[in-house]
């Protein structure tokens, strides 16, 4: 396990609709933003491809990684479901969000169903991170305890990350699980607009 802090923020004008709908995300607050991306089974996945070429009849190759997330996110909802949930208070907004994505799309023991979203306990962001390049989120939970890095930096700007070990999902990854992890721990991971880099 490992603990990510936010670093940087994209500030750039959206260019088409998943920009668009990632800035309207951006201007909820962190735990709605999360909560969202939960909820949707948003998650994304770090390929590596293979490239080779031949020089002097020796055969050079190189791995190069590139990330594609889910696309599910504006197939499900609109700049307009966003600025409408938006001053919803935290108990109806995850109620509207669980009757109308998340029922269908994680399992119900992943819901986070809390009547004081907003008291004095911490609140803990989990990104599980697979051995063939997978991640995707869970919570957030509450919490009784508090973590230095929370104390002095703020709930939202932590989040904790689980490398889960065991079988690749394809065969012929074989022993890239570690590259996959250290790419993760060199680039951080992205959550909406934020980018949490490894402290």
């Amino acid at each position: 396990n490992a603990m990510a802090v936010a670093r940087s923020l994209f500030t750039e004008a959206p260019k088409d609709s998943r920009e668009a709908l990632l800035e309207a995300l951006g201007g909820l607050e962190f735990m709605k933003q999360f909560l969202i991306l939960v909820y949707s089974g948003w998650y994304c996945v770090l390929f590596l491809v293979f490239v080779s070429f031949v020089s002097n009849i020796t055969t050079f190759g190189f791995l190069f990684p590139f990330s594609c997330c889910s696309k599910d996110l504006e197939s499900i909802m609109s700049v307009d479901d966003i600025r409408n949930w938006e001053h919803l208070p935290m108990v109806e907004f995850e109620r509207k969000l669980w009757e109308d994505i998340g029922w269908d799309r994680i399992e119900r023991k992943d819901r986070q169903q809390h009547h004081d979203w907003n008291s004095r306990r911490t609140h803990m962001y989990h990104c599980h991170v697979s051995a063939d390049g997978f991640y995707k989120f869970k919570g957030p939970y509450l919490s009784k305890t508090r973590t230095h890095l929370q104390k002095v930096l703020g709930d939202d700007n932590v989040l904790l990350v689980k490398f889960e070990q065991g079988e690749t999902r394809r065969s012929d990854i074989g022993k890239k699980g570690d590259y996959y992890h250290m790419q993760f721990r060199r680039e951080g991971i992205l959550v909406g607009l934020r980018r949490y880099r490894f402290f």
